[in-house]
């Protein structure tokens, strides 16, 4: 529940809707049942309405309905919130900007690491921006070889895990589809956290055996399992 309040507050969209894909994932994997994902959800759905920057953000700030984000706005100093539609217009510029940058550096791209300060003040007069989506980030500044080798790199990973523990899974397909809508992978944190879930994936990965079903390939303090 804890979680859920957090993500609420986080006024994060592509954090919401990643939750959701991570859910219903969940549910395919069998690691939860309908009922649990109905109610988690519906509880998730709960804190996000419940909460005024949360409706905000979802476009219910002047909500008759949901008018909790008024109670913020009683007595205001001014201040300018940026607008829901306008933050996520605002990635299809950054993206429009990179594929066409790209088009002009389709082999060298513009440089690692300088999206932000070469596309982010052109696009939007400041830097600090970067592309929102971790494939054109990668290709506007490698080029087009570069975003080959980086889907090799992800093949190569999916091919160690293919028959890894789906709980150490689920998180890495839920990181990964984030940086669609997103690109927070450039900080070391998260892409810490996101090699740990890897090198589990690995390590807990399995093979069907011809004569014994299902063994698993590393072994356990010293044991096989």
């Amino acid at each position: 529940f804890l979680f859920l309040i957090c993500l609420a507050f986080s006024a994060s969209r592509n954090a919401w809707i990643i939750f959701i894909f991570g859910i219903i994932i969940l549910l395919i994997c069998k690691i939860i049942n309908l009922k649990k994902m109905i109610f988690i959800m519906s509880l998730g759905l709960f804190c996000i309405l419940s909460i005024p920057v949360s409706t905000y953000r979802i476009g219910l700030g002047d909500s008759k309905i949901f008018p909790l984000i008024n109670l913020f706005f009683a007595n205001p100093i001014e201040i300018a919130l940026p607008s829901p539609v306008g933050t996520a217009l605002s990635r299809f510029a950054l993206w429009q900007a990179a594929l066409s940058e790209t088009i002009k550096r389709p082999v060298t791209g513009i440089g690692i690491g300088v999206f932000a300060e070469y596309i982010g003040v052109k696009v939007f007069g400041a830097k600090g921006f970067h592309a929102h989506n971790i494939f054109l980030n990668v290709l506007v500044e490698q080029g087009v070889p570069g975003l080959l080798i980086f889907s090799n790199f992800l093949v190569k990973i999916a091919s160690k895990v293919k028959y890894a523990n789906p709980v150490a899974i689920v998180p890495i397909m839920m990181f990964l589809a984030s940086q669609i809508p997103d690109f927070f992978a450039e900080d070391y944190t998260f892409t810490t956290i996101e090699f740990y879930f890897i090198a589990a994936a690995i390590n807990s990965r399995k093979v069907v055996s011809e004569n014994s079903g299902v063994q698993s390939l590393t072994p356990l303090l010293g044991t096989e399992i």
